[in-house]
């Protein structure tokens, strides 16, 4: 995880090159829009609860390399079309550099200015819907003034406010969906082509992977499900993706409202039961695995000590088939060091299992 991509990695994720007398021609893709939600790395501000537990600088560097794993993995899924959405306008400028320094380019926009999640998950994924926030671009681009109003009139559901908040912060954000667009055209291509469906994602879940989001894009994409939801070990969800034609449907919504006891362990249960009064079918629960976010000091050493769990398992069979390192599994979880390290710091009897 900590490994930067770089150009040469690049150029593997992009395929082999053509031969100028031999151009390369495939045939349009459904695209599948991903929005991964991200703030800025910095002591104080970032994983506050963490910080609690571990100490603010530490907790803070952490998230960043648990975030620049979750960039790394979308970026090499074949099935996705990545784009990061940071917690403000005003620090998109500064997210986007962050993403070049760690080999991540893509597309950046600020989200909602609201307290809300609920809000800001809709909003975002409409915009990501309506392929104004940069999703075909490189490192820069983000939704225009009017994708903004089309976003905000479409979430009347919500609270007239949160839409009013929306067409406001459209100015801020104005002038960010430049950049994308150019490449589009650069490439002959135009605008980018609407997705077939948009999924968010947070940035805090260590467990993420490419097989994850390429398993959540085949069930958005298999005709039988109009949204799907990748539980978190917590009740949560670590992502929740829609099909365009279900998010444009107006009772959408109500997977987002008011009625999600938000922050607490019954959120993918109510967000299953809202999908299914409204006539939303969802891919069922083992569709996606259950994964962990790391909010607390306690999540990451349960988070670690499954991961020992899992790395022993693996050695053992490996040992059991070719000898040690008998090639087994794929090592130990990239974050796994980091996490060692950071539990090193916490008194052992403050935490269960960070002995």
């Amino acid at each position: 995880m900590e490994e930067k991509i770089e150009s040469g990695q690049q150029d593997q994720l992009a395929g082999p090159r053509p031969s100028p007398r031999e151009p390369r021609e495939q045939p349009p893709r459904r695209r599948i829009a991903l929005v991964l939600f991200a703030r800025l790395p910095v002591p104080g501000k970032a994983k506050t609860r963490l910080a609690a537990g571990v100490g603010a600088e530490p907790a803070a560097d952490f998230y960043r390399q648990c975030a620049e794993h979750a960039f790394r993995q979308a970026l090499s899924c074949p099935d996705v079309s990545p784009e990061v959405h940071c917690s403000s306008a005003a620090e998109a400028a500064a997210v986007a550099a962050w993403l070049r320094a760690a080999g991540c380019a893509m597309p950046v926009a600020p989200q909602l200015d609201s307290p809300d999640l609920g809000v800001r998950m809709l909003c975002a994924l409409r915009a990501a819907a309506a392929g104004s926030s940069g999703g075909g671009g490189g490192g820069g681009g983000g939704h225009d003034g009017q994708s903004a109003a089309a976003a905000a009139a479409a979430v009347p559901a919500l609270a007239g406010d949160a839409a009013a908040a929306l067409a406001a912060d459209a100015g801020a954000a104005a002038g960010l969906d430049t950049a994308a667009r150019g490449a589009g055209r650069q490439h002959g291509t135009g605008s980018p082509p609407s997705p077939a469906a948009v999924m968010v994602a947070g940035t805090d879940v260590p467990g993420l992977s490419a097989a994850t989001l390429s398993a959540a894009a085949a069930a958005l994409l298999s005709g039988r499900h109009d949204a799907v939801l990748g539980p978190a070990a917590d009740g949560g969800y670590y992502l929740i993706g829609l099909t365009a034609a279900a998010l444009a449907r107006p009772e959408a919504a109500a997977l987002f409202g008011a009625g999600i006891p938000w922050s607490t362990a019954g959120v993918a249960a109510a967000t299953r039961a809202a999908a299914a009064a409204v006539g939303l079918s969802v891919a069922p629960a083992g569709a996606l695995p259950a994964l962990r976010d790391i909010d607390t000091a306690q999540d990451l050493a349960d988070w670690a000590r499954e991961q020992e769990g899992e790395w022993q398992q693996q050695s053992q069979s490996a040992g059991l088939e070719g000898g040690p390192g008998g090639g087994a599994g794929g090592g130990p979880h990239p974050l796994l060091s980091a996490a060692r390290w950071l539990l090193r710091g916490v008194r052992s009897g403050g935490l269960d299992g960070a002995s």
